[in-house]
């Protein structure tokens, strides 16, 4: 019986259905990447390279013994029996960002769809958010970030400055800041999915399945993020 519950949600995160997750969002882009690669119509063939494998320096195993596929440099094996070191989950999350942004920044370079996949599927998405790596040579901040009396901002698509939250290698996000977040990641990955189908209609590429193959049918667990809302499909297996 599917679950209709949220398997994440503010009052008490699970590292075993976070690290779950983290598996079924890095899969699905890999799987995105590889897919607009084989397409005949999408010019470039470069998605995932440039947006998975030069990016990700995590690999992640699910419940299942599953693990996503190779990537350059591996700092961090999280596997559901050793826990989620907080080093891990910071270095994922701001991977994943990176990945994400480099792709709908693609996207819009490539002459196969509408050029607005980042102001719609990240920078309208993703806002109240800068994200630090751990690492030694990664020192960029991403996010939209400006200097304002003092405290870091960030900048709506409007050009209204936005306080914003920091994740970083300080300490691991609040169970209410991480729902928060991950339910932004689920909401801006379901939006250019879908606008992926949208633009097929009549610009390449013709395949009209995004969502379906990687989002319906990959990501298979809800989060609930501080305000009650939850985004997701239902997992299928129990515990």
């Amino acid at each position: 019986m599917a679950n209709i519950h949220p398997d994440i949600k503010p009052n008490g995160v699970s590292d075993k259905y976070l690290i779950d997750l983290m598996y079924m969002l890095q899969q699905s882009l890999y799987g995105l990447c590889l897919k607009l690669d084989v397409d005949a119509t999408v010019p470039l063939t470069t998605y995932r390279a440039n947006c998975y494998t030069a990016i990700f320096h995590t690999q992640v195993w699910d419940y299942r013994g599953n693990k996503t596929q190779n990537v350059t440099t591996c700092d961090h094996i999280v596997m559901p029996s050793g826990g989620l070191p907080n080093a891990a989950l910071i270095q994922w999350l701001y991977d994943y960002i990176n990945a994400f942004e480099t792709l709908v920044e693609q996207l819009d370079t490539d002459a196969i769809t509408t050029s607005d996949y980042e102001d719609l599927c990240y920078e309208a998405i993703i806002l109240p958010y800068i994200f630090e790596s751990g690492r030694y040579d990664q020192q960029t901040i991403l996010g939209n970030t400006v200097s304002t009396g003092g405290f870091t901002t960030m900048l709506d698509t409007a050009g209204t400055p936005w306080m914003v939250t920091r994740i970083g290698p300080t300490g691991r996000p609040t169970d209410r800041t991480l729902c928060d977040l991950l339910y932004d990641i689920l909401n801006a990955w379901e939006t250019m999915c879908e606008k992926l189908d949208v633009d097929g209609v009549t610009t390449p590429p013709t395949d009209k399945d995004y969502e379906a193959l990687w989002y319906t049918a990959t990501v298979l667990m809800k989060v609930e993020n501080s305000q009650g809302s939850v985004l997701g499909n239902a997992q299928t297996r129990l515990g």
